[in-house]
């Protein structure tokens, strides 16, 4: 099942991810502000760790696509 980044905050769900990821480990962490809104940073969470990078890798977020696109899936930690 596929959810938009606003279902998925009106929920209070901030692990997500994109059903074509290869890795079923690999979601973005969305920080939810008190207001209900995300904030402009999140972080990636990786199945494979790299040696020197961090894991999660803390970003900053320049787009997500459309905030009622259903492109997203929760992530379920598998």
């Amino acid at each position: 099942m596929t959810i938009s980044l606003n279902e998925a905050l009106a929920q209070g769900i901030d692990k997500i991810r994109m059903p074509q990821w290869r890795a079923k480990g690999d979601y973005i962490q969305l920080h939810i502000t008190e207001d209900g809104h995300f904030g402009p940073w999140a972080y990636l969470h990786s199945a494979y760790t790299v040696e020197g990078v961090e894991n999660p890798y803390p970003m900053i977020i320049t787009s997500l696509g459309g905030l009622n696109d259903k492109s997203w899936e929760i992530y379920d930690g598998s």
